[in-house]
């Protein structure tokens, strides 16, 4: 289901947008844990974005530790995660960098930070540098930078 904001009033979409940058609002938890399982982006060049993203997630705690050899007409996927599960998977072709936004959740301010310097240090593009953003919502704290092929990744404590 789409909801248009001119469906509904102005109170009612900040409230609803609101809701929805404070986590409130989107996919349901199971026992704590997000439904978003997984996420796949097409990158142009699996060394390029693996050696990025292996750089600039490093300060959210996550590597690259596995790698899918694809068949049967599945295309070779490279796994990022905690260690224990993938959960955002590269995978070669041609990206659409309009497409997607991909937003990851940081711990604390620090680590929003530390993400920023460790994506630009690996060729990311800034967008805009750690800054609090109170029009979103009270307490987001975000960075927002541009991979090599032009996604829009964002890196977020909300407090």
């Amino acid at each position: 289901m789409r909801i248009l904001p001119e469906a509904i009033g102005r109170r009612e979409s900040a409230v609803f947008r609101n809701r929805l940058l404070a986590g409130t609002f989107g996919p349901r938890s199971h026992a704590g844990k997000n439904m978003i399982d997984h996420i796949i982006l097409t990158v142009s060049d699996f060394e390029r974005s693996v050696a990025f993203y292996a750089k600039a997630l490093k300060p959210l705690g996550m590597t690259n530790f596995i790698d899918y050899e694809g068949q049967d007409g599945h295309p070779d996927l490279k796994g990022f995660g905690d260690g224990k599960r993938a959960f955002f998977w590269l995978k070669e072709g041609k990206p659409d960098p309009q497409a997607v936004h991909v937003g990851f959740g940081a711990k604390d301010h620090a680590e929003v930070e530390a993400f920023y310097k460790a994506a630009v240090d690996a060729g990311g593009k800034s967008k805009e540098a750690p800054q609090a953003r109170p029009e979103y919502y009270p307490g987001y704290y975000a960075t927002w930078v541009l991979d090599p092929d032009g996604h829009d990744i964002e890196v977020v404590h909300k407090s």
